[in-house]
């Protein structure tokens, strides 16, 4: 379990839940067919734009909405595209633990330090910081006792430990994080991204969210992989593009 319901009965108590539209559930790359056939027997999947072909059968989330009872469910193969940031999903499975409020140890969720990370990832990805996943972040810190140096440790196993520093500092500027944590202000490589940062997330810099986006991916720390994410991604919708426009006999070849 991810974001929300993660934090229900760990860092909110069961009767006063932090209230989200959705579930996310992060599953195995191997499991993730089986979970899709058994989830659309229940329900049906959202897709943003049904002309996205190639962009819909790559995608890392598949979103569902269930009639009985009424809930949204996202089924996670991912939490982003391939290089966008370096996951090491074998490594966050063993390091996850069980949610303490389940009696169940397959449902299980990120350790400390990785539900951080999973905040950089999504709030890069985003290119958005929303006021709850700011006191999410605090309280699990303050839960679990965690030290801004720890999770900047981790954070650099993801290549993230840049961003990890300017948003913790962005975290700091509302909760007190220690008297000991300090901005690296005086590195030129984070002095040059936290000006993107705070432009990026200043509430009156109401830029295109694509243009956001391509700035928010700055923020990693290996401009090689951002290069690749475009390739990646560029890819994609030159795909999804040239099959739109292409003869119906074209989109069956194609199929």
């Amino acid at each position: 379990l991810m974001k929300g319901s993660a934090n229900w009965g760990t860092i909110y108590p069961p009767q006063a839940p932090r209230l989200g539209c959705d579930i996310d559930i992060l599953v195995r790359e191997r499991d993730f067919d089986c979970i899709v056939y058994i989830i659309e027997g229940q329900g049906r999947r959202n897709l943003i734009d049904e002309n996205r072909i190639f962009s819909n059968q790559q995608h890392y989330e598949y979103c569902y909405t269930i009639e009985k009872p009424p809930v949204s469910v996202e089924i996670h193969r991912g939490v982003a595209y391939p290089f966008v940031s370096s996951l090491n999903y074998n490594l966050m499975f063993q390091r996850s633990r069980p949610h303490p409020y389940y009696k169940d140890k397959r449902v299980r969720i990120f350790s400390p330090e990785e539900r951080i990370i999973h905040t950089l990832i999504h709030t890069i990805r985003h290119a958005s910081i929303n006021v709850h996943e700011v006191i999410d972040s605090y309280l699990i810190m303050k839960k679990y006792r965690l030290k801004p140096k720890s999770v900047i440790k981790i954070a650099s196993e993801y290549k993230l430990s840049d961003y990890s520093i300017l948003y913790l500092d962005f975290v700091n500027r509302f909760f007190d994080l220690g008297k000991n944590f300090i901005l690296a202000d005086s590195n030129r490589r984070i002095f040059i991204k936290k000006k993107i940062f705070d432009f990026l997330f200043k509430k009156e810099n109401q830029l295109n969210v694509r243009l956001r986006q391509i700035l928010s991916f700055f923020l990693i720390d290996d401009i090689v992989d951002y290069l690749k994410y475009i390739k990646f991604y560029s890819g994609i919708r030159l795909k999804d593009i040239i099959y739109y426009y292409l003869p119906l006999k074209g989109r069956e070849r194609c199929e």
